[in-house]
C-alpha cells in the first residue's frame, strides 16, 4: 500500500515549514508520545510524536528529531540509536514533516529519566507497539471539507494505570479517573504511525515482529 503523503486541505496560508518528529521505540517494546500543551499555537492538545520545526541550525532531520526530543521531554540523544527514516508527510497547518525512526537505548524509567516541558507538553505516555501495529486499531474516518469528503486515520489507546505513564500536570480535561484514561491518536500521527506500520509489514520477512 502506498504510504499517506499527507492531508489534502490546507487551512493555513503560508510557504511550507520542514518539521521532524521521533519515533522512539523502547527497549520495553513501546512507543514514546505526548499529549501536547493546550497553550500551543498549533495541535494545542493534541497527541503528537515528539518533535518541531528543523532549525538552520539541525545538521538534518534526524539531528532536529532529537534536539526536539531532548527539549520536549528531556530525552537525552545519546540514548537514541537512529534507525532510519519515514516518508516525509504534509501537515494540513503547512508543515513537511519527515518522521525518525529511533531505538532507546537500555531501560527507561518514564518517572525518573523523563522531564517534560510544561509550555510544550502536558503530558508523556508509551503505547505499546503491538497496540500501534494492529490493523484493526486503525480507524478510518471521513469528514466534509470545503474541496470534497477528506479521510483520516484514528488509533484510540486507553492507558491502564498499571501502564508506564507521566503525567506533568492535571490534564486539561481534568482528573483522570481511577482506572486510567484514553488518548485519542489521530490526524497526522496516526498517519505516519500507520506508515510505520506499512513499512514494517512490507518487510516483514527482515523485522522479528508479530504483525
Amino acid at each position: 500500500m502506498p504510504a499517506l503523503e499527507g492531508d489534502r486541505t490546507r487551512w493555513v496560508d503560508r510557504p511550507i515549514r520542514e518539521a521532524s518528529v521521533l519515533i522512539a521505540l523502547t527497549q520495553s517494546g513501546g512507543v514514546l508520545l505526548t499529549e501536547r500543551s493546550a497553550s500551543m499555537r498549533d495541535h494545542a492538545g493534541q497527541v503528537a510524536l515528539p518533535g518541531g520545526r528543523i532549525e538552520p541550525t539541525d545538521r538534518d532531520a534526524v539531528d532536529a528529531a532529537f534536539r526536539e526530543a531532548r527539549e520536549e521531554i528531556g530525552l537525552d540523544p545519546g540514548r537514541l540509536d537512529a534507525l532510519g527514516l519515514l516518508p516525509a508527510y504534509l501537515t494540513g497547518s503547512g508543515y513537511r514533516v519527515q518522521a525518525v525512526v529511533a531505538l532507546v537505548v537500555g531501560d527507561l524509567d518514564l518517572h525518573g529519566h523523563l522531564l517534560p516541558d510544561p509550555r510544550e507538553v502536558a503530558s508523556i505516555f508509551e503505547v505499546p507497539l503491538s497496540f500501534l501495529l494492529e490493523p484493526r486499531n486503525h480507524r478510518r474516518h471521513y469528514w466534509q471539507a470545503p474541496e470534497g469528503l477528506r479521510a483520516y486515520y484514528s488509533m484510540p489507546w486507553f492507558c491502564d494505570r498499571r501502564e508506564a505513564m507521566r503525567l506533568s500536570c492535571v490534564s486539561q480535561g481534568g482528573e483522570d479517573s481511577a482506572s486510567g484514561r484514553e488518548f485519542f491518536i489521530w490526524g497526522a500521527t496516526a498517519a505516519m504511525l500507520r506508515n510505520f506500520y506499512h513499512l514494517l509489514h512490507a518487510h516483514r520477512d527482515v523485522f522479528p515482529i508479530e504483525l
